[in-house]
């Protein structure tokens, strides 16, 4: 009985899809030029070969984009008339036709009808051939391209003539560099005696091709221009060498991490990774190299030995090479190992507080040796204080933090891993202030004030100083500073001309009349000056955060055992911004370490948050809830799927996703709703996740769901944000979409149809 249903069921299955497919072929008989369009696409898409005649039909339509898009199904399928494609590609006056029609027949190259078809197209255009003439540009130049790029996929030696002509005719840039390409497959020997009298742009040409020569000769002459006197030629025997994996030729890649050039000594480096042959490195060798390499070479050096298999005893010999912050940098990521002796690593250290000590270090490279400290798990304390300077400092003359928040960033990532009393004490109190330690108790001392004094600390404390209103208008765009700048072009008062400027103009509008028109020039050219003086002012800068904000951000991140509980802590009184930051770090912390109970206690907040936060807080307490048990996170999730926001709503179903095979059963209904209320939202990034619900639930859920397979397909047909989800949910359900399709085609409209043909073209 069973066998009797699977035979049925499959019977089924064979027919709709024959019936989808003739319906395709249908349309690229009788359709319009659309619908011609779209079927090839899908019948491309589906492979289907019972559309290859029809194909070729269309190969003499009216339209170009008809003729296209044919060519391109026939090549997918590998097939079509080869006549008529030769026709095509010989005489169809629109370029995308002719090359369309080369793909084609590239899967017929074996055929010595096509060949020479190829070659002749090669060879140039002919004399009688004046099409594309008046086209803005010749189209020519990429038909003969793509000609001899099929020719060099199937290299045969007659070939050698055909490349050598095409040479003569002072071919384009691209074209002369695939030519040579073609000759090194056949005659490597052509390509090394032209590299000897070859100027410099011909000679890297050359020289890339040999990468395309299996001959023993194309890498002995890569290895020679190893040593070039130009960069980019030793670039590009590197890579050369390495794409051929010339593991002979490993010691002498490894010498190149010495070379002057930075770009020759990052090649070289990536070309020894390629060869992967840490097994035949010699300590000795490289250290001898580290010895003679300057000094922004060693860290490439260093970077290479972390593969090795180093001892402790190997570690000293690398810190004395170990001056430039970039051999710091390397030789730290030794320390991941556990191999790295205690006192090297303090020595470490203490040149990193060295260097940081340096007024002239640049932003990027203080991040990246303050980054790099989080491979050394001790002597924070070493380092300490010059982190919490570049916290904490504060600039005289604008009083504002000294630092840029990126380096203020990177210190407190630091920090915040290590629970020694200094480093709690700086997170504490940047992020409670004086509610840092509540339980403190206040002393009070004796005091020897006189009476004058008294007097005035009482008016004092009487004074109340009125609350700075925070300044949020901060530009975060080019457009926004040069609008500020105008508006503060009116308000400052104008300032007064330079002395000498202004000497220069009253010197020229004494000039006679004659030179009135040099005494203007002379005058414009003062006010385009002060035009672009301006202008240089009116360039956005990085929006800087306060400390506050940066510790929240680091807690995210942090190994402190107490990182979730200050979280927590932080959320009661902290403002819109603040806990934007909470949540993050908050869901930060749950993916890393998922059995941490202490961050559901934050789930009383997203509550609060929903009912009166503001639009990105809500966001950021959304997501928090994909990291929260599915019982405390679904009922949130319904609710702010309600939410006038769009992004909010958005943010509840992907966070209910996760979630989706975890709903309780009495929650199931509600969830159905809001999905179902999701599909008609205004958003189309809502409807887009909702349909993608609705066919996880269609598919995962054992109860009968209320959203009808007829609403998702008219969805689709209706959205175009909505095909991604429908080509990878709808196969699922493949036989009951081609079936609606089927029975719903006639009375689809003109706008559904292709995407209907789409739909087609992804499920057979």
């Amino acid at each position: 009985m069973q066998q009797t249903i699977n035979s049925a069921t499959q019977t089924v299955d064979v027919d709709v899809e024959r019936k989808s497919q003739q319906l395709l072929v249908k349309l690229l008989e009788f359709g319009d030029e659309a619908q011609r369009c779209y079927s090839a696409r899908a019948v491309a898409d589906s492979h289907c070969e019972a559309a290859i005649s029809a194909l070729n039909q269309n190969l003499y339509h009216h339209d170009p984009d008809v003729v296209v898009d044919a060519s391109h199904a026939l090549a997918t399928l590998s097939g079509g008339d080869i006549e008529s494609l030769i026709d095509v590609a010989q005489h169809h006056p629109e370029g995308d036709a002719r090359l369309a029609a080369l793909d084609a027949l590239a899967n017929q190259i074996s055929r010595h009808d096509v060949e020479i078809v190829f070659t002749d197209i090669a060879l140039g255009r002919d004399a009688g051939d004046q099409w594309g003439i008046s086209s803005d540009w010749d189209d020519w130049w990429d038909i003969q391209l793509k000609a001899v790029q099929v020719l060099i996929s199937q290299p045969k030696h007659h070939f050698l003539g055909v490349y050598h002509q095409v040479l003569e005719q002072d071919p384009e840039p691209e074209l002369e560099a695939v030519l040579y390409q073609g000759i090194a497959q056949l005659d490597p020997s052509w390509i090394t005696d032209q590299l000897l009298h070859s100027p410099l742009m011909t000679k890297r040409k050359l020289l890339k091709s040999l990468r395309f020569s299996n001959a023993q000769i194309a890498k002995a002459f890569l290895f020679r221009h190893l040593n070039d006197e130009d960069a980019l030629v030793r670039r590009i025997a590197l890579e050369a060498l390495a794409d051929k994996e010339a593991y002979e030729y490993f010691w002498d890649v490894a010498r190149l991490l010495q070379d002057d050039d930075s770009a020759v000594q990052n090649s070289a480096l990536m070309a020894l990774e390629r060869l992967s042959s840490y097994d035949v490195l010699d300590k000795k060798r490289l250290h001898g190299y580290l010895k003679c390499a300057p000094e922004k070479a060693r860290a490439q050096i260093i970077q290479l030995m972390e593969g090795m298999n180093l001892e402790q005893s190997d570690y000293p010999s690398l810190l004395e090479f170990a001056q430039h912050p970039d051999s710091l940098i390397a030789l730290m990521r030794h320390c991941r190992s556990g191999k790295v002796p205690t006192d090297v690593q303090q020595q470490i250290v203490i040149r990193v507080r060295n260097a940081l000590q340096k007024p002239s270090l640049e932003t990027h490279v203080q991040l990246q040796l303050i980054r790099a400290l989080d491979q050394i798990e001790n002597y924070i304390d070493l380092i300490f204080p010059l982190l919490e300077k570049r916290v904490a400092e504060v600039d005289e003359q604008t009083q504002q933090a000294k630092y840029c928040a990126s380096v203020r960033q990177a210190s407190l990532d630091i920090v915040s891993h290590h629970a020694i009393p200094a480093c709690q004490h700086l997170l504490r109190t940047t992020l409670f202030g004086l509610e840092a330690y509540p339980d403190s108790i206040a002393v009070e001392t004796a005091s020897d004030t006189d009476p004058s004094e008294a007097e005035l600390l009482a008016v004092l404390e009487q004074h109340q100083v009125p609350v700075q209103v925070e300044n949020e208008n901060q530009p975060t765009s080019t457009l926004g500073a040069i609008s500020q700048s105008n508006l503060q072009a009116k308000l400052v008062p104008m300032q007064t001309i330079d002395d000498q400027q202004g000497h220069i103009v009253d010197m020229v509008d004494e000039l006679d009349e004659e030179y009135q028109e040099f005494a203007q020039a002379v005058k414009s050219n003062f006010d385009s000056a002060d035009k672009l003086d301006l202008n240089r002012k009116k360039i956005a800068r990085l929006p800087e955060f306060d400390n506050k904000i940066l510790v929240l951000r680091s807690l995210g991140q942090s190994r402190h055992p107490d990182a979730i509980e200050w979280l927590v802590e932080a959320l009661l009184g902290a403002s819109e911004a603040e806990m934007v930051e909470i949540f993050q770090s908050l869901a930060r912390q749950k993916r890393s370490h998922p059995k941490a109970k202490s961050a559901d206690n934050g789930i009383g907040a997203v509550g609060k948050v929903l009912f009166s936060g503001q639009e990105l807080t809500q966001q950021s307490a959304v997501k928090f809830l994909i990291y929260v048990p599915a019982s405390k996170a679904v009922p949130l999730l319904i609710e702010a799927c309600a939410s006038r926001h769009e992004h909010v709503r958005l943010c509840a179903l992907f966070s209910l996703e996760p979630h989706l095979n975890k709903v309780p059963t009495l929650l199931k209904p509600q969830v159905e709703q809001v999905v179902k209320q999701a599909l008609n939202d205004q958003a189309n990034g809502v409807r887009k996740q909702a349909l993608k619900l609705a066919c996880l639930m269609r598919q995962n859920w054992q109860v009968e769901l209320g959203i009808s397979l007829s609403l998702l397909v008219e969805l689709a047909l209706d959205d175009d944000e909505c095909h991604s989800v429908a080509f990878e949910r709808f196969p699922c359900e493949k036989n009951q979409v081609l079936n609606w399709l089927h029975e719903h085609w006639s009375s689809l409209s003109p706008q559904q149809q292709p995407n209907a043909i789409r739909l087609f073209g992804a499920l057979l």
